[in-house]
């Protein structure tokens, strides 16, 4: 027998027997392992756990780049043609346009993987999501759950390829309905008010099913976490809340003084405070600008906000944010044509990947509809997300105490350690009757004992 492998046959063989050997396997084991054999294995060994451990790694770098971008697209887009408040969940529209981009083929296929900042590779694209996906699952400190659903009209093949990359890779279930039936849109709407524990009850209008819809795709998202440094209902008072620098709104604010990691971007002009929820993988951050008028300041460097560092240490933070509610409704299809994917929604998109072969229908995207809503309360935050995508056929320094007073508009998003940005979010202004009044800024204690040195 080859001592190669005679090796280890013998250290295989006695660790199963363990204890019912003498101790003279231990004097053999310490030659064994001084051997060149073994040696030389034990680098292969380790050499190939370091290349797949650094294979995940970098597609998880390749994913988080990929995140930060697609969100700084479609969020500048949206502002562009909004000024009130803005909610919406970027990973949620990120799986579903994954899962429509693997059925994509050609030029088509391209131009998702640009609008969606994936790279125009299936094989990638698969890998990242499924590192991606098994991570939105709840722990014992907080709730996440995301979900998929294909619904496919009755007798329209789906090619197997496609259906075995969605149901293994992104968990998805597949289930037949007839779109035109009356109920398809009940139905549907059952499965998402279901996966966001009813905070999204309507998603689809039975008015935008027709004979010529084909498939539905929809990713459900649901959040619930519990503030690590909660607030006192007790603390909670009625403050002003600035609009501008003469114009407020009266509304609650909750009141917090604890560890927080803060930053204060000069450059920027802004403050930046990590929230975290119980469990540890998942925070809330509040980027707020120094003038109540200067947030489109922020918007305007989204990609390095979104990538705002903090100091490894917590420093004492007194804290003050409204307590809010934000429900929004958006329709992707202009904004998505916007930064890229064109062809998907015109006659001439090719989905052949998505379809059997049998098919002789070509598909195109009839839209994209995400409805999201948060609530930010004195316990944490609770978020739900649901994103659809129709297709249908188409015809021919130092530890100092520092204050944090979010009462003036402001961009927060929750980003997931390994999902990267799930939700982000502007908060422009609560409800109420507008008052006149100057707005005075907070004294920076930073800046005041810089003053006093």
């Amino acid at each position: 027998m080859d001592p190669y492998y005679f090796d280890y046959f013998c250290v295989y063989k006695s660790i199963l027997r363990g204890y019912h050997v003498n101790r003279t396997w231990t004097v053999y084991l310490k030659h064994l392992i001084a051997s060149q054999s073994f040696r030389f294995a034990m680098k292969i060994i380790i050499l190939l756990s370091f290349c797949v451990l650094l294979t995940c790694g970098e597609q998880l770098t390749e994913y988080h780049e990929g995140n930060v971008q697609f969100t700084t697209n479609v969020y500048r887009e949206l502002s562009k043609s909004r000024s009130g408040n803005i909610l919406m969940c970027p990973l949620s529209v990120e799986i579903t346009l994954a899962m429509v981009f693997l059925g994509a083929t050609e030029e088509t296929a391209r131009q998702l993987s640009v609008a969606a900042s994936f790279p125009n590779n299936f094989e990638k694209v698969e890998e990242m999501f499924s590192e991606v996906i098994p991570q939105l699952e709840s722990s014992d400190k907080y709730t996440f759950e995301s979900a998929n659903k294909i619904y496919v009209q009755d007798k329209f093949k789906i090619a197997e390829n496609y259906k075995d990359v969605v149901t293994n890779k992104f968990k998805s279930d597949i289930e037949n309905i007839d779109f035109v039936n009356p109920t398809a849109a009940v139905v549907m709407n059952q499965w998402v008010a279901k996966k966001t524990h009813n905070k999204i009850t309507k998603l689809i209008n039975q008015d935008d099913l027709d004979s010529d819809s084909r498939l539905m795709l929809l990713n459900a998202m649901y959040f619930k976490g519990i503030w690590v440094n909660g607030f006192k209902e007790s603390d909670t008072k009625v403050k002003p809340f600035f609009l501008n620098n003469t114009h407020y709104i009266n509304t609650d604010i909750m009141s917090n003084k604890g560890q927080y990691r803060y930053q204060h971007d000069r450059k920027l002009n802004a403050k930046f405070l990590e929230m975290k929820y119980k469990g540890d993988d998942v925070v809330m951050v509040i980027a707020l600008p120094d003038n109540p008028e200067d947030l489109h300041k922020l918007e305007d460097n989204l990609n390095q906000v979104l990538r705002t560092t903090f100091p490894h240490s917590a420093r004492t933070v007194d804290v003050q944010i409204p307590k809010f509610e934000v429900k929004d409704t958006i329709p992707f299809k202009t904004i998505l044509k916007s930064i890229g994917a064109v062809l998907p929604f015109q006659n001439g998109a090719t989905f052949d990947r998505m379809k059997d072969a049998t098919e002789l229908e070509p598909l195109k995207i009839a839209e994209v509809i995400q409805k999201a809503t948060i609530e930010v309360d004195e316990k944490g935050s609770v978020a739900a997300a649901a994103t659809a995508v129709h297709m249908q056929i188409w015809r021919s320094a130092r530890i100092l105490d520092f204050n944090f007073y979010a009462n003036h508009p402001f961009i927060y998003f929750i980003k997931h350690t390994v999902a990267g940005i799930t939700f982000i979010g502007r908060y422009n202004a609560p409800e109420g009757p507008v008052h006149s009044g100057n707005y005075e800024p907070p004294i920076d204690p930073e800046s005041a004992r810089m003053v006093v040195l």
